[in-house]
Parts: structure tokens; sequence; C-alpha cells
């Protein structure tokens, strides 16, 4: 039995529609899904601003490639926009969407100018003097019966005892150390990353891509030239920063004449006759009894040094000029 066709028609149209769902797995009802304003995704309805301000972008789709501002025009003399991450300034950053961070400073970079403490290094260069042989007529603190340097063996006398000298040094000198500036720190670091250019439409200046995660707390400009200046229309929350510092500060130490004395060495005394190279060495600060018997004295050099410079200082000099003065500009992230 056939239909009627006022029965026909509208069955067709159903059965149509039913082909569309099994080919496309849409309804006949269904929109495409609309881009999200910056900061709100799918807010607005159909990829317009929920507010409508300056800045909005219309059609576009929120994320990293994609159009996610609408960046207004800058007068000349500013440089922008870019993403803002601030840090402490030892802290190290690498901008979320790769690209190379421009850093600026803020902060005083040497409040007080600190000098680590000056030492002297180990004197070097020095001549060791022959200590005096003080020889005695009874014990070794006894009346003295004779002072003096003797050479090879050739002293010959009659002695209770004798006593070493120290040997004292002369000459040389020592290398100062220490005195190193402390570093110049910052307080702040001002991160700039480019926000990279999309080549969608926008309602008013040029569209960019999305900082990446995590956002930024704000968009910013900086000045091209040099200085502290009034920020451009539209842009306030102005940050003074610095490029960098010139730290010409300097921490003098230096070190006085080498004192004390050398180690080592002294004389050979014996009681036999020219046999000074058999006896042992009396060193510095020590007394030998030799019982009234004749005395033969060898000298024998000191094979060291104990001795040390003072340091004086530090004198700080010079000063840390802070250089490249900047202002970055600012508004919030949407």
């Amino acid at each position: 039995m056939s239909l009627p066709a006022r029965v026909v028609a509208p069955l067709a149209a159903a059965a149509a529609c039913l082909s569309c769902q099994a080919l496309f797995g849409v309804d006949a009802d269904d929109r495409p899904s609309s881009a999200g304003t910056i900061g709100s995704a799918g807010s607005g309805g159909d990829g317009a601003s929920s507010d409508g301000g300056a800045g909005a972008v219309s059609g576009a789709g929120a994320g990293t490639g994609e159009c996610t501002w609408c960046a207004p025009e800058l007068p000349a003399g500013w440089v922008g926009p870019s993403y803002l991450y601030t840090t402490a300034a030892t802290e190290a950053f690498t901008c979320p969407n790769l690209a190379v961070a421009a850093t600026y400073w803020e902060g005083e970079p040497a409040a007080a100018f600190e000098c680590s403490a000056c030492a002297c290094d180990p004197p070097m260069g020095v001549n060791c003097g022959q200590p005096l042989l003080t020889c005695y007529s009874n014990a070794c603190n006894g009346n003295v019966a004779w002072s003096g340097m003797p050479d090879d063996c050739a002293y010959t006398s009659q002695f209770a005892a004798c006593s070493v000298g120290q040997s004292p040094i002369s000459g040389g000198a020592c290398a100062p150390s220490g005195g190193a500036v402390a570093l110049a720190t910052w307080q702040l670091g001002h991160h700039l990353c480019d926000a990279a250019p999309v080549d969608e439409p926008c309602d008013e200046g040029a569209c960019l891509g999305g900082p990446g995660d995590p956002a930024p707390s704000q968009v910013c400009v900086v000045s091209e030239g040099e200085g502290h200046v009034a920020c451009p229309a539209g842009w306030d929350q102005p940050i003074e920063a610095w490029s960098g510092a010139d730290d010409a500060r300097t921490c003098g130490c230096s070190c006085g004449a080498p004192q004390g004395t050398c180690t080592g060495g002294g004389y050979k005394l014996s009681t036999l006759p020219f046999s000074c190279d058999l006896a042992s060495v009396t060193g510095p600060g020590s007394c030998v009894t030799l019982g009234g018997n004749d005395t033969y004295a060898n000298y024998a050099g000191p094979t060291g040094v104990n001795g040390s410079c003072a340091p004086s200082g530090p004198v700080p000099d010079g000063e840390c000029i802070p250089t490249g003065p900047r202002t970055i500009c600012c508004r919030s992230w949407p």
C-alpha cells in the first residue's frame, strides 16, 4: 500500500537526518564549540569576550600556538608585549613557552660594601741568619764565657756548656689573600618572555599566542631606550628596573714584613778534635753540657722557616653602579 505524499515527505527528511548522524555523529541542532576568552575557556559565547574590553579575542582559540590575546599597537620607543615572570634574583628561570627571556633587575645591587677578612700566605724568599752560640764557664745558666758564630770546627776552648740561639729571618715577603668583595645581589629578577604572534585576525593590533604553563601574572612592555619614564596609555603598574651593574668595588689587603725564625739546623758540638761532622746537631733553644772539655763547633744551616706576616685591611674602594635603566609597564594578564 502506498503512503500519501504528505506522510512520505516528512519521513524522507527524517531518514536524511539519521544518515547525517550515522556519518558524522552530529545532531542537526549542533553548533561549533565557542573559543574561550582569555582566562576562561568557553565563556562569552561564540568566541566573544565576556566584557567586550580592549584586547578581547574574537573567534580565536585559547592556548599556546593559538591566538589568546589581541595586543594593541604600541607607540614608538616601546618593545613588547611580553609575558612577565618575577623571581628572586638568584633563582634560575626558563620561559614556559621556550622563548628566550630578557631579564631586568630590581632593588639595590650592593646594599652593603662587605669584604671578606684579609690573610697572608706563608713567607717566601726569606733569609735565615746564623744563630749565636753562647758558651758558659760552669752550667747552662752560669756565667757567659763566650758568644759568637764559629765556623768549620775552628773554635777551640774549654766550656762547661753551650746553648744555641734562634736563627732570625730577614727579607722575603708574604702574598696577601682574602679581601673578596661580597657579590652584588639584586632583590628581584623580572623575566620577559616573548609573546609569539599568531596568524589570526584581531579587532585591533596583533594576535598573540599563549604563554604556556604556568601563566604569567602580568603582560608587559619595556622602554626601548634607557631611562625611567612614564608608561604609555593603557599600561600601568610601572617597574623601575636595570639591565645590569658596573661593579668596580675592590677590597685591598696587604701584608707586613715576615716575622719569625728559621727551623732546623744549629751547631754540631764535639769534645773530640775536628770531629764536628760526627756530632749531633744542637738546635735553636737547646743547651748541651760539655763538662769543661775542649769544645769544637760546626754550623749546620736551617731546614725550614717558622714565620708569618701580619695582614692589614681590607680597605674598601670603588662602587657598584646600576646600568641600563629601563621602565617595565604592565597590565594584569587576563
